[in-house]
């Protein structure tokens, strides 16, 4: 099962793939190469498991709101 969110497929697992992330980035026209998609991809899955969980998304806010 595929959830779709404001554009952004999430599939059954609350997990966003780099394919649905760089589709995502495209449809809110955020401009990325492959490279700077990437990059932020592997930023943002903190636990480095090839997917964008909730928690991995929330572990980065928080550790970007600790050093401001």
């Amino acid at each position: 099962m595929v959830a779709d969110v404001q554009g952004i497929e999430i599939n059954s697992s609350s997990k966003l793939s780099l394919e649905d992330f760089q589709k995502a980035a495209r449809r809110q026209d955020i401009k990325l190469n492959k490279k700077q998609s990437q990059d932020l991809f592997a930023w943002i899955d903190a636990d480095k498991d090839g997917f964008i969980s909730v928690s991995d998304w929330m572990e980065q806010l928080e550790e970007k709101s600790n050093t401001n």
